[in-house]
């Protein structure tokens, strides 16, 4: 199975996680704690978190966030799946995301 890089800032921590797992699972295999008082239910949006590089889809995080902070970036960490990504023809993994 695919291995894709995610590094998390501030704490500028990198894990190495399988494809399809969410960003939340990727901070928890980081030894980070973020805010998940649902569980990952995808219900509370306090697991926000901030791309920095890399692609990450909007589909997990749409129906809690506003169309101007999933432009500026911004997902939610239980819905976010980390995967492959097209750049230019070239495929790419990897995300740096800004945890709250």
């Amino acid at each position: 199975m695919a291995q894709h890089a995610v590094t998390f800032l501030p704490s500028g921590k990198t894990v190495a996680v399988a494809e399809n797992a969410t960003l939340l699972q990727a901070a928890a295999q980081a030894g980070l704690v973020l805010d998940a008082p649902c569980g990952g239910g995808g219900v509370c949006a306090k697991c926000r978190v901030r791309i920095r590089a890399g692609h990450a889809a909007t589909g997990g995080s749409s129906h809690r966030l506003t169309a101007a902070e999933l432009d500026g970036g911004w997902r939610l960490a239980c819905g976010t799946k980390v995967v492959a990504f097209d750049r230019g023809g070239a495929t790419a993994s990897g995300l740096v995301a800004f945890a709250q």
